[in-house]
């Protein structure tokens, strides 16, 4: 599978370095999520990245050096502060499935706004569809939507919706 807006860090931890992703964030009123990305040569354009479960519910991006169909896609949602916004997403269409999902937050103590920040896997028939609502509200961010395609991803402003929905 390919990989859209994933790109890996070098996190320390209490136990030692990890090559991962994070999504969220932590503390209160927020969740912090860590993915293991064991990869010793990243390569954005490389198609043949899985998902594999380490242990019940802790999911792994590995490279199997064979190539498959399909997408593993990082869906952010933090835009801007606004007080008492949601940033979220919602699955408008295809074969998509929620692999670990966090959550980050606004405030000290978390309350006042928040957005999701999930790992996702889409699989054929394309295209997909996927509607983010960034955090910040309508006023001040637009949302927009994530059309995956067998070889690229369109990213549609939510006004430009009606007219690009006619050509794909």
């Amino acid at each position: 599978m390919r990989l859209y807006n994933i790109v890996p860090i070098r996190e320390e931890l209490s136990w030692g370095v990890l090559q991962c992703i994070i999504l969220g964030e932590e503390g209160r009123g927020r969740k912090r999520v860590i993915i293991p990305f064991p990869v010793c040569f990243f390569d954005e354009k490389a198609s043949d990245y899985e998902i594999e479960q380490i242990h019940e519910g802790i999911p792994k991006i590995v490279r199997t050096g064979k190539s498959s169909e399909g997408w593993i896609a990082r869906i952010n949602c933090h835009c801007t502060y606004t007080r008492n916004t949601k940033g979220y997403y919602e699955i408008v269409s295809g074969n998509v499935q929620e692999i670990a999902k966090g959550h980050g937050a606004f405030g000290i103590a978390g309350r006042t706004g928040r957005w999701d920040d999930a790992l996702i896997v889409i699989k054929p028939p394309y295209p997909a569809v996927i509607k983010v609502y960034p955090s910040g509200g309508r006023h001040k961010v637009m949302p927009y939507y994530l059309v995956f395609h067998e070889d690229w991803v369109d990213r549609v402003a939510e006004d430009e919706w009606r007219i690009y929905h006619l050509y794909f």
